[in-house]
């Protein structure tokens, strides 16, 4: 499961407990919208990122995912499954508040991924109705981490990798579009990982 050959970086490392992505909900007329994929990277031995900043990349390649989609016409909302690779990418720079620990270097950052390139007609049962959701059910996430080293006004323009943690991860099967909504996972739901 857990692999031993995680690196040790000067500027931070990937905690193992890293492992961590779930899916944001919200509720809008009367519907569950997933909004997106968020990893969690746990860090240790961050300096402090106004001195030396950091960034944190997620890159999720979609295997399986489920859309929920409306019938223009009849207004029928109906799911569909597709084994789409979509490769989704989030980054997010690390900053005081992601800060949980200053004298041993502790971090915690969240960083989101949207799912908007999913929602294509062509993923849908039929192409000509319109999606309204998207469940991303399987996928394969990498987090880097980046020490940055750009000039002052944007230092992540220019950054140096120092770690990477892939993992391969899925949402509990309990959980789907169908009986929708009596079986959308609810907000934060963590996916099952496994480190590669």
């Amino acid at each position: 499961m857990l692999k031993a050959a995680v690196k040790l970086a000067v500027f931070m490392v990937i905690l193992v407990q890293a492992g961590n992505a779930s899916a944001i909900y919200t509720y809008v007329n009367g519907r569950w919208i997933v909004g997106s994929v968020v990893c969690d990277a746990l860090l240790k031995s961050v300096p402090n990122p106004d001195v030396k900043p950091g960034q944190i990349e997620c890159v999720a390649s979609t295997a399986l995912i489920d859309v929920l989609c409306e019938n223009p016409t009849s207004k029928q909302i109906s799911p569909g499954q597709s084994a789409i690779q979509q490769v989704l990418v989030g980054q997010q720079q690390i900053d005081q508040g992601d800060i949980t620990d200053k004298v041993k270097g502790k971090a915690e950052v969240k960083v989101e991924l949207s799912d908007d390139p999913l929602l294509k007609p062509e993923f849908c049962v039929n192409a000509n109705w319109i999606p309204i959701d998207v469940l991303v059910r399987v996928f394969t996430g990498t987090m880097n981490a980046y020490s940055c080293t750009g000039p002052s006004s944007d230092p992540c323009s220019e950054k140096v990798l120092e770690n990477t943690l892939k993992m391969n991860c899925a949402l509990p099967a309990s959980y789907g579009f169908d009986n929708y909504p009596a079986n959308v996972p609810p907000a934060g739901t963590p996916y099952d990982c496994s480190l590669q």
